[in-house]
């Protein structure tokens, strides 16, 4: 099969002088009561240069995660209710963390500290954060979830006295 490699044209965030005083933000929960009256986002999206997406197809195993910063794995999950709680806990977490142990070098401690589900799905409302149960629809602009500083802040919260030991060696956040 001939691959189908795309030309796109891709969204950005537009740089503003404010972002020189105040961090670029845009608000996609609802709920949020000290974010009352602030404006829902100070930014502006835009169009980048055309870019060519590439498809990996019949490539999948000349890309690793630590050449790439991905990697493609075939697995087949067992059937999940990804809107029962129990069936995330008890079906799908530990399945993820067996994969990741079982495919990822030097895995050998998982904690989740958030999941999602992406759905193309029409919303009319912003987000509910604060469930995961309820699935997002997926990002139409390129985007990076979580900052070094960030990831750093989610260990100290999730693995507490333990830190600054998983801290000394390499942590990586799985999306």
């Amino acid at each position: 099969m001939e691959p189908k490699h795309e030309r796109r044209k891709l969204m950005y965030l537009q740089w503003d002088d404010k972002f020189e005083q105040e961090k670029p933000y845009q608000i996609v929960s609802e709920n949020i009561p000290e974010l009352d009256g602030l404006a829902r986002s100070n930014i502006q999206m835009g169009e980048g240069p055309e870019e060519l997406i590439e498809d990996v197809r019949g490539r999948e195993s000349t890309f690793s995660l630590d050449q790439n910063g991905f990697q493609i794995i075939k697995h087949q999950f067992p059937s999940i209710d990804y809107q029962s709680n129990d069936d995330v806990e008890n079906v799908y977490k530990p399945e993820i963390e067996r994969l990741l142990k079982e495919q990822v070098e030097g895995v050998d401690k998982v904690v989740f500290f958030n999941w999602r589900l992406r759905l193309n799905v029409e919303r009319h409302n912003l987000a509910n954060l604060n469930d995961p149960l309820v699935p997002l629809v997926p990002a139409h602009n390129v985007h990076l979830d979580q900052s070094p500083a960030t990831a750093v802040q989610y260990v100290y919260e999730k693995m507490g006295d333990d830190a600054d030991h998983y801290l000394q060696g390499r942590v990586r956040i799985f999306k």
